[in-house]
């Protein structure tokens, strides 16, 4: 708010901004009036129409980049002062929005489950609109419909992340989330659809007893990792195809490796000092106390929160 119009609203008097809030989606008329008729009277006003309309949103709402036989299903969520609702399943919802798509090169779209099912094969793309009845049925000349682009690619690599401080550097005993991320050629990330099958193995036989892997969903993105050893180990993520109707399509794979460190959690011996106060006498020497460390990589920082106490 301009500083003209805070010292004008602060006198109780209208300023020429105001301030308006959709309460509904429709259509409505915005019209100014100069108070002081005397003066002002033979001054028209025109009014102004204003159009609201509910900010609904695809889950997935950006472009996305799939891989053939790729089934995904989007979403609608209503995002309203801050907080998204999902009203995908509202019956109101199939009345008030239209998810149509505008060309079936990448696929084809159910419109009753808004599931879509990518074509076989690469180098397609299609566009797909949300478009609002009540916006488009107000101003059809004008309203540009929410849209993003459907691009089918086929996979050019795995890459997988963790959320550990230090990047594959974890400690003995803890949980660590891993996630599988595909790429094409090009480095554009591919969505992870539910009908993926990725799979995280051990492949060496003596490292399955130090580790704990367990799969968090069925198409395989991620993991729960926890080591139980220190050392170097090895885990292996493949691409083994897409589950199309109980049938493995494997028209492309792909693997990676990742090696990572495991210590051990990291220790100070001892836990708590306690030393007498500097003296002023100089033949007494400085109280001191070493302190050794234990566990972790071996890279450490010694910092003290409070230098007058010690350093």
């Amino acid at each position: 708010m301009s500083e003209t119009v805070r010292n004008l609203e602060s006198h109780g008097s209208l300023s020429y901004e105001i301030l308006l809030e959709g309460l509904r989606t429709g259509s409505a008329f915005v019209q100014a009036e100069i108070i002081d008729n005397d003066l002002y009277h033979g001054i028209r006003t025109k009014p102004v129409r204003l159009s609201v309309s509910a900010n609904v949103q695809f889950y997935p709402s950006t472009d996305v980049y799939l891989l053939p036989y790729s089934r995904l299903a989007f979403r609608l969520y209503q995002i309203k002062r801050q907080e998204s609702t999902d009203i995908t399943d509202l019956p109101s919802t199939r009345i008030l929005y239209e998810v149509k798509l505008i060309n079936n090169d990448a696929g084809y779209l159910n419109d009753q489950t808004l599931v879509f099912t990518a074509t076989d094969h690469a180098d397609e793309q299609s566009r797909v609109e949300l478009i609002d009845r009540n916006m488009k049925a107000i101003d059809n000349d004008t309203y540009e419909p929410t849209s993003l682009m459907i691009r089918i690619v086929n996979i050019g690599y795995l890459s997988a992340i963790t959320n550990s401080t230090r990047p594959w550097i974890f400690q003995i005993g803890a949980y660590y989330l891993i996630t599988v991320e595909m790429f094409d050629v090009n480095g554009r990330k591919i969505y992870p659809t539910d009908n993926l099958d990725l799979s995280a193995s051990i492949p060496n036989e003596e490292h399955k007893t130090c580790l704990k892997l367990t799969s968090l969903y069925q198409n395989g993105t991620q993991y729960i990792l926890r080591p139980n050893c220190q050392g170097r180990f090895e885990l292996e993520f493949r691409l083994n195809g897409i589950k199309n109707k109980d049938i493995i399509e494997m028209p492309f794979t792909a693997s990676t490796k990742q090696w990572f460190e495991v210590y051990l959690p990291l220790a100070v011996q001892p836990k708590r000092v306690l030393l007498p106060e500097k003296t002023v006498v100089k033949e007494v020497k400085t109280p001191y106390c070493p302190i050794k460390v234990f566990g972790g990589s071996g890279d450490y920082i010694f910092t003290s929160r409070d230098t007058s106490v010690g350093k």
